[in-house]
């Protein structure tokens, strides 16, 4: 999802939240309105509707009341993402794209009809929507942070529980393989081993020193 930032200033990221909190009748609490069924139903976050000829990543669609067509998406992320393909495929500028100003990305959708008329949508006030947009942004890598740690655990319990057949993947792994696929059992019998040869060569040696001495 990252990824899909690439390109955009931070500007530019809290305009598209000042559309979304628009179009969800967002309160100061960041919570949607119980009206905005194009959300509660179908989590668009835009109020996107269906396209028909560009790429889109909505599922499905759904028709309105008002006989608009929603478009149905399988996760808010996906709503997220389909508004960036709307924003390439009209070829957004790169100066829009980069610009210092919440409101040019507003007017960029505007003046390609996302709506008639977008003058509200800028009234929304830019510090909430920053806020919104850095609040999102941590909880993305908090939780990018759970499941990387959670995903380490898992490869390494099965890494563990199958040795032989996870073994081809040693060297590529490297140094994490290898202390993934060394059973703790034999690495303490190595060191154990080391120590017990050390041990006997110098007892050897002391020997040796004695018997030289003692037929002097």
């Amino acid at each position: 999802m990252q990824g899909t930032f690439k390109g955009y200033s931070q500007e530019s990221i809290c305009g598209l939240m000042k559309i979304s909190m628009f179009e969800l009748g967002m309160n100061p609490e960041g919570i949607p309105s119980q009206n905005n069924t194009t959300y509660s139903k179908d989590n668009n976050m835009s109020g996107m509707l269906m396209p028909s000829k560009r790429k889109t990543t909505a599922k499905s669609s759904r028709t309105l009341t008002n006989g608009q067509i929603s478009a149905v998406y399988s996760s808010v992320w996906d709503s997220v993402s389909d508004v960036f393909l709307w924003l390439e495929y009209n070829k957004i500028p790169e100066d829009v794209k980069k610009s210092d100003n919440c409101n040019a990305i507003i007017t960029f959708c505007e003046s390609k009809a996302w709506m008639k008329d977008m003058s509200n949508y800028k009234k929304v006030d830019d510090e909430k929507a920053k806020g919104f947009v850095t609040d999102g942004r941590n909880a993305f890598f908090i939780r990018l942070a759970i499941y990387t740690s959670v995903s380490i655990m898992v490869v390494g319990f099965l890494l563990k529980k199958n040795r032989t057949k996870y073994r081809a993947y040693y060297k590529k792994l490297g140094a994490f393989g290898k202390l993934l696929l060394t059973k703790p059992t034999a690495a303490r019998r190595v060191v154990r081993t080391k120590t017990q040869r050390a041990v006997r060569r110098t007892r050897t040696r002391v020997r040796a020193i004695r018997r030289r001495y003692t037929k002097k």
